[in-house]
């Protein structure tokens, strides 16, 4: 019983003298280093169906990312320019300019060249990802697209721009 009593002493001393030097050490040295956190990305979401544009923008604002988001291609122009994206999702079929157009245009800005831009289409042959990957485009994905690829799509991007 008292060996059981002396253990149980011993245990909250060690314990309580680890705490004393964690705080003695904070105090003369600072906080510890904290574990790398990644920032939020900027994030365009160009796609002509105003609800699909939705989802998507809601989805990756819940993974902490500041998203915007435009339902036509000269929009999505105007929003690129101005927002910077660090990561844009792009609709390939998309009346007046198709999302190929957009890419290259996007591409011939200097501020813009560095972004990673998906492209997510309904169309997944060979031509279309062929003339995707010519338009400056990274990453080709057919829909529906899977959240878990989007989310380590975006968290890949993270690691790149952090």
């Amino acid at each position: 019983m008292i060996e059981l009593a002396l253990k149980q002493r011993t245990c909250s001393e060690d314990t309580n003298r680890h705490s004393l030097e964690h705080a003695f050490a904070e105090r003369q040295y600072g906080p510890a280093p904290t574990a790398w956190e990644p920032r939020a990305l900027r994030v365009l979401v160009i796609e002509d169906d105003a609800d699909t544009a939705e989802c998507m923008a809601r989805l990756v604002r819940l993974w902490g990312h500041e998203v915007r988001q435009a339902t036509s291609a000269p929009t999505g122009l105007e929003v690129a320019f101005a927002f910077r994206p660090d990561f844009v999702l792009l609709d390939i079929g998309m009346p007046t300019m198709d999302g190929f157009s957009l890419a290259r245009q996007l591409r011939l800005d200097p501020r813009l060249q560095g972004c990673f831009i998906v492209a997510i289409t309904g169309y997944g042959d060979a031509e279309q990802r062929r003339r995707s990957y010519d338009a400056g485009i990274n990453v080709f994905l057919v829909k529906p697209v899977d959240h878990v690829v989007l989310e380590t799509l975006l968290n890949l991007e993270n690691d790149q721009v952090s």
